[in-house]
């Protein structure tokens, strides 16, 4: 366990000479990098602010690119990486704009980083879920009493990733809601996605 504040250059700097140290004077081996540090918050940009938006844009976009960097330069042949992205990447989302915009950048970020690392015989899969209920996430993007339609929960999000990364799997979209949202955001304009996302903010 090493905590740190991501957005800190100076904590990340440390944490990989931390992980270096690991990796080549106690042999330790990398099998997993699962990048799900994240954040968002809902409501008008104005309203949130600049400060909001653009913590949400260090810790969904910079910080976890830094990690991979980290890591995947430690990581041998047979390594995996499971990437924590949203339903959010597939379309733009009213009301949390930051969010579902650092998210769509994580997404084609790391499908891109897939096909570099496929040579490397690293795997990378990308994982899309919709709303988890037993996180802290809902309670802290402010997101009130709403309920969603057909929550996930925590236990099924990681079964159902971790079997589609050890698949080999590209994408892996747990859940009913986000498997139709990742077939329909392909076919509907995007004009009319953020309307219909507003159902499910």
């Amino acid at each position: 366990v090493y905590p740190m504040d991501m957005r800190e250059e100076v904590e990340l700097n440390e944490f990989q000479k931390i992980l270096n140290k690991k990796v080549e004077e106690d042999g330790f081996d990398i099998k997993y990098l699962i990048n799900s540090a994240g954040l968002g918050f809902k409501g008008e940009s104005l309203e949130l602010g600049a400060e909001k938006e653009i913590v949400t844009l260090k810790i969904n976009c910079e910080a976890q690119i830094s990690i991979i960097h980290i890591v995947t330069n430690l990581m041998r042949e047979g390594g995996n990486i499971i990437q924590i992205a949203s339903v959010a990447a597939f379309s733009p989302i009213g009301y949390m704009n930051a969010y579902s915009a650092s998210k769509g950048f994580i997404y084609n970020y790391t499908r891109g980083l897939r096909s570099e690392f496929l040579k490397k015989g690293i795997n990378v899969t990308t994982v899309c879920p919709y709303f988890i209920d037993d996180t802290e996430f809902v309670g802290k993007a402010n997101m009130g009493d709403k309920k969603f339609f057909l929550p996930l929960k925590s236990k099924h999000v990681v079964e159902k990733s971790m079997r589609d990364t050890n698949r080999k799997f590209a994408m892996s979209t747990p859940g009913v809601v986000a498997t139709v949202n990742r077939i329909f955001s392909g076919l509907i304009p995007d004009e009319v996605m953020v309307y219909l996302t507003r159902l499910f903010v």
